[in-house]
């Protein structure tokens, strides 16, 4: 696995202080509810990064500086509750953000992308249409099951501030 850039692409994002694990597991494992580490996986061109808790704490202006040189769309989804959230950002700024949670939403900024009421008219599952929108913004879902993922820890996260991004 292609990892040594790793570091300096999260420091960049305003996390820092991580520790590689010698831990590589399958997409199940890295977006599963119990995963608090990062983990890291190379698909189709894009890094792709996975997290119930670390992604929380990314620096919102270090996310507009990557986003100068390459396109970001994050999400969070949280079935449990019905909690779908997006953002895209591009070009050093934040295109649109949604959040849904128990079917209200509850952050809607920017105008809706030009896909959305295609892909919102064809389901009501808010999960379903973030990775959808994913689908047609990024990549489809299939690449990221066989990818494998680098397991990254941050003994300190919790001291820090979560985000808004």
């Amino acid at each position: 696995m292609r990892l040594l850039y790793c570091p300096s692409l999260l420091e960049r994002l305003g996390l820092y202080g991580c520790q590689a694990t010698s831990s590589i597991v399958s997409f199940e494992e890295a977006t599963c509810v119990g995963m608090t580490d990062l983990a890291i996986g190379f698909v189709n061109g894009w890094t792709t990064l996975w997290s119930n808790l670390v992604l929380d704490y990314l620096d919102v202006d270090s996310v507009k500086d990557v986003s100068r040189n390459a396109n970001m769309f994050l999400m969070k989804l949280e079935g449990s509750c019905g909690f779908a959230h997006f953002a895209w950002w591009s070009g050093g700024t934040l295109v649109r953000r949604r959040m849904v949670c128990e079917g209200e939403v509850r952050v809607d900024e920017g105008a809706p992308l030009s896909l959305e009421a295609t892909i919102f008219s064809a389901t009501d599952d808010e999960e379903a249409r973030v990775f959808l929108l994913m689908s047609k913004l990024v990549f489809s879902a299939e690449p990221l099951y066989e990818a494998r993922y680098a397991v990254y820890t941050f003994p300190d996260i919790t001291g820090r501030h979560p985000s808004r991004w």
